[in-house]
């Protein structure tokens, strides 16, 4: 029996994908880039022009600390040009006083600013007084407010969806099984068989934590900018079912990945599909974009999780014959070594000998676990 070769699908390039369909470079833009993130800019209006707070959340890390020294510093000068203009800071020096200049004035507000004070610099008249308690109040507000952001800023969960992993490519193909509705039942009904020999568009994805998401959703898109014009982007909600459910996710809500399983995404490219009757070429030049979403609630932290990720046209591999299994039942890493030297390791898949030493079938139930090999997600077997 002939064993299909494994090829292993490299990350995407900069620019472009070659691939069996010899696609050509792709000159579109992605509506969301490798990153994760919309490629929208906003023209006409500023994202400070109503809500600074969120606007500031947004922010970069060295953006956001760029712009808070720059408004201490600035703070630091103006009530430091206050205090030499009031003309009642004196510095005390061998039994006598001495009236600040600017440079003095400037390092008493520094130590005013952060409640120091050392003793030689200190405001005699009433103005000055007044603007020492002017700074003081101003800074707390100052202090708060960035604290809060900061404090936001770290509590965002928005590191947490780089530990999605999707795979690289989409496969097209007949190869897998997809839901087949009983002609002789009513559509609702979601009575049916699953079957292979109707073309699919074929993903998968995993949560690489161990925790889970709560209160999961998924969503599949198609995005078809205008040929002619750019002006308008027409977006489809494509059917899809997670890995097999009963019944068609277009006519049931089945579409949530609760485990901490990998999740195979798979959309029947038939009558309703924008999808259907086109080639790798009308893909390309419709520049199709299959964007995918999960969302859900991160058990650990208890905060809303997006995900968002796209293939091109340029990232769909034609007539492939399915992806190759990346969850096995073996032994953990950490155990792995101490039943070896028992000698009751065996190999149970030849496929994964090498890349999974620790799989067997002697050992008992109780000491296996499920490995999830997150490396094999974008691999896939070749007609």
């Amino acid at each position: 029996m002939e064993v299909p070769a494994i090829i292993t699908s490299p990350q995407i390039p900069s620019l472009y994908r070659q691939d069996d369909t010899e696609m050509t470079r792709h000159t579109y833009t992605r509506l969301v880039n490798n990153a994760g993130r919309i490629a929208l800019v906003r023209e006409g209006v500023s994202p400070f022009s109503k809500d600074f707070y969120h606007a500031f959340i947004d922010l970069t890390w060295w953006k956001l600390m760029l712009v808070s020294l720059a408004f201490y510093v600035s703070t630091i000068v103006l009530f430091g040009l206050l205090y030499y203009a009031s003309g009642g800071v004196y510095v005390s020096k061998a039994n006598s006083q001495m009236k600040a200049n600017f440079m003095e004035c400037f390092w008493f507000s520094v130590q005013t600013e952060d409640t120091i004070g050392y003793g030689v610099l200190h405001p005699v008249s009433h103005l000055s007084n007044i603007v020492a308690c002017t700074q003081s109040y101003s800074n707390l507000l100052f202090s708060a407010i960035q604290y809060g952001i900061v404090f936001a800023k770290i509590s965002r969960p928005s590191r947490l969806k780089h530990n999605f992993v999707h795979s690289s490519v989409a496969l097209v193909t007949e190869k897998e099984p997809s839901f087949f509705m009983d002609p002789n039942e009513s559509p609702d009904s979601g009575i049916g068989e699953y079957k292979a020999g109707r073309r699919c568009l074929v993903f998968r994805f995993v949560n690489a934590r161990l925790s889970v998401l709560c209160e999961p959703k998924f969503t599949l898109l198609c995005a078809c900018p205008d040929s002619q014009t750019d002006a308008f982007v027409t977006t489809h909600e494509l059917a899809f079912e997670l890995n097999r459910q009963k019944g068609r996710a277009r006519f049931m809500d089945l579409s949530k990945p609760y485990l901490g399983l990998p999740w195979q995404v798979v959309h029947p490219i038939d009558e309703n599909s924008p999808l259907f009757g086109k080639s790798a070429a009308d893909l390309a030049a419709m520049r199709v974009e299959i964007i995918a979403v999960v969302d859900g609630i991160d058990e650990v932290v208890s905060d809303n999780v997006q995900v968002k990720w796209s293939y091109l046209a340029s990232d769909l591999i034609w007539d492939a014959n399915r992806f190759t299994p990346m969850v096995f039942t073996g032994v953990p890493d950490d155990e792995a070594d101490e039943i070896e030297a028992m000698g009751e390791s065996t190999p149970l898949l030849n496929q994964t000998e090498d890349r999974h030493p620790n799989i067997t079938s002697d050992v008992p139930a109780s000491e296996q676990a499920y490995i999830v090999d997150v490396a094999l997600i974008s691999q896939y077997e070749k007609s």
